[in-house]
Order: C-alpha cells, then structure tokens, then sequence
C-alpha cells in the first residue's frame, strides 16, 4: 500500500505542483488565477485516466492474489478452512481489507489535491468541489468493480493461473465480440446501423478493465455506465458469498470449482473468433458468404481447441468439450440465419412516408458540408 500511495503522490499531485509553479514563474501570462484554475483541472483529467486508474486496477489484481490465494492451494485452504471461523466471515474480512487498502491510497491522493486546489486560489466555477468528488468516484467505482469481477472468477476457479486468464480473456473477447458481431450485421442486413457503437456500457458490460476507462471519453452519457456497474458490483458480491460458502476444498488445484464461468468465457471467445476471422477471410479474398463462414469455422474451432487445451491443461477431455462446440455452432448458425434473412423483417420494413420528418445518413469516415432535400422536400442531412 505504502508503494503504491508513493506512485500515486508521485504521478499525480507531484507532477500537478511542478506543472502549476512552471506556469505560475512564466512573467507573460496576463490572467494568471484563470490560466492556473484552467491548468489544474486539465492536468487531472489528463492524469486520472493515464496513471491514477490503471494503477488502482494492477493493485486491485495484486491484491486478489494475495488474499485468496490460499483457495488455490491444498493445504492452506484445508487450514483456513480448519479455523473456528466461518466462511462468511473469512471472506468478507479479507474482501473488504482488499477494499481498504484499495482506497485509502486514492482518498490520501484526492484530499492532497483538494489541499492544493485551495492553496493555489484555483477559481470558481473550476475550482467547484464536486468535480474533484465526482473524479474520486469514478476511480473507486472501477476499482471495485475490477476487484469484485477479480474476486469472482478466483472463487470460480481452481488455481489462480486460471483466474488470471479468464479475467484477461472475458476483458478482451467481450467487447471484441460485440464490436464485430456489430458490425458484421451491420454489413449483412441492408439499411442496419452499427449497434455496437450504440453505447460504450453495452460494449464493455463484463469488461472492468475497459469499463474504467469511460467516464473520461467526452460526450458519452454516464447514466447507464454507473447504474450497470453498481448493480453488477453488487450481485457479484453476493454471488462470491454464495459460492465461497458452496465451493469445496479439494476443488483447490483442479481446473474450476464451478465450470459455467469457464464455458461462457469459451463460448464468447469462440464466437469472438468466428466473426473475427470470418471478417478477415472476406476482407483477404472475395466478399461472399461461403469465405465468410469458412473463416469463421476455422477460426471458432481454433479457438476452441486452444481454450480447452489451457483450461484442462491438454486434451484429455477435448472430445467431450466439442458438445460444447455444437451448441456454439448452433447459435452462431442461428445468429447468422437471422441476419442473413433481413433481421426479421427488418430490411423491408418502411415507415409510412406521412410520418417522415427527416431521414438521417450516416456516413462513418465521411462528412458533408451541406444539407440536401429530396423530390418530396424531406430534410435529409449527414450525421457522424
């Protein structure tokens, strides 16, 4: 903890004080409050996103491993779990120690900052506290949720390699699967925008690690963001309750105490895969459908071959994991049935012409100057 308070204060109130005294010795600055206010919320902004939260998520893993690994190993499960201490109990103390020290740092850090924001006379409206406040919130909600989701899949898992994995796994396939999956339908159904771009909550639900980062993105509507993940947080917590107090000792060292985490992450890796690859096959040879599945097929059965090699360390049981394959391909059949024949409906369906006001074209990568009108004089004008 005393490690990572001294990154913070170095990173953060530190480099804030050299970069405000540089601008407070520059004699040709005419509104010097205004420019140091101006300067000092800037700064944050800039240094929250780049060191402040990725520092809070490596501690959060770091912690994780060190306060239950002890589930992953034989013997020091079987002694802890001798200890006239029940379960619930022993989880919540070292759950909510993991908290303490996930904050005290960041709260230290925050109040030097609301102490240099009075010392150096930052103005209002800048200087409103709330900001700082909301800054403060933003950090220790992704910490919590990184190290509530961290905390989950190690009560899930069997050793801690396969904790680690499947966290990285999830964080990484999740939204890759919804970016792609977005924007395969959107290329295969006529007329159908990228709903993968709809919103940034939905494109990193089960992904904290990406998830922290949104608050700092300009224009993004938070609502959804901290509503999801409190909520997530939450019934994570809960469901770790659950399962610790269910979870068997001899499951320490096995592949996973309880096996659905595992299939999810496989089947939303394999699915990943599959349109990834697809997308590549047809962007490499010709645009068709028979490139299109090929590649997925290729890719999807990869994926799962080597998901199933990590997680059962070889291929004792790869036989048996191809029903789960069969679901997957199943689903992802279906999935494509349904894009492949308009979306139910969706590409033929056209609204009655009297309720029309204006009719939006969306152009990525492209931008028009000007507004147009069609024969009928509806609007019709560009939107990015």
């Amino acid at each position: 903890m005393i490690l990572y308070l001294v990154l913070l204060l170095l990173t953060v109130p530190l480099t804030l004080a050299l970069n405000l005294n540089s601008i407070m010795q520059n004699p040709h600055i005419i509104n010097m409050p205004e420019r140091i206010s101006e300067t000092f919320y800037a700064h944050i902004d800039v240094i929250v996103p780049l060191a402040v939260v990725p520092l809070s998520l490596l501690l959060g893993v770091i912690l994780v491993v060190n306060l239950y690994g002890y589930m992953q190993k034989k013997r020091s499960v079987d002694l802890y779990h001798a200890m006239p201490v029940g379960r619930t109990p022993l989880f919540l103390s070292r759950y909510f120690c993991g908290l303490t020290v996930l904050y005290l740092p960041i709260l230290l850090t925050f109040a030097v900052l609301y102490i240099m924001e009075m010392a150096y006379g930052v103005m209002l409206p800048q200087a409103d506290t709330t900001l700082l406040i909301i800054r403060l919130l933003n950090v220790l909600l992704a910490a919590t949720a990184a190290f509530t989701f961290t905390t989950f899949m190690t009560v899930c898992s069997g050793t801690m390699f396969d904790a680690i994995i499947s966290v990285v796994v999830v964080s990484v396939t999740y939204p890759l699967m919804v970016t792609v999956g977005g924007m395969a339908f959107s290329m295969i159904v006529p007329g159908m925008s990228d709903f993968s771009m709809m919103d940034p909550t939905f494109d990193t639900a089960f992904s904290p690690y990406i998830a922290a980062f949104i608050p700092y993105f300009s224009g993004v509507n938070l609502v959804p963001y901290y509503l999801w993940w409190i909520l997530l947080t939450l019934a994570l917590f809960a469901a770790c309750i659950l399962l610790y107090r269910a979870r068997k000792s001899e499951c320490a060292e096995s592949n996973f105490a309880f096996p659905i985490p595992k299939i999810i992450i496989r089947f939303v890796a394999t699915f990943a895969a599959a349109v990834c690859t697809g997308m590549i096959f047809i962007a490499m040879f010709q645009n068709s459908t028979f490139n299109f599945l090929l590649g997925a097929v290729i890719g999807s059965l990869c994926t799962h071959i080597i998901a199933e090699a990590i997680y059962s360390r070889g291929f004792k049981v790869l036989k048996k994991s191809f029903l789960y394959y069969g679901v997957f391909a199943v689903v992802f059949a279906a999935s494509y049935g349904i894009a492949a024949t308009g979306c139910l409906g969706y590409d033929t369906k056209v609204p009655n012409i009297a309720e029309v006001e204006s009719v939006s074209v969306k152009l990525p990568f492209y931008h028009w100057s000007s507004s147009y009108t069609d024969i009928n004089g509806f609007s019709i004008y560009s939107s990015q």
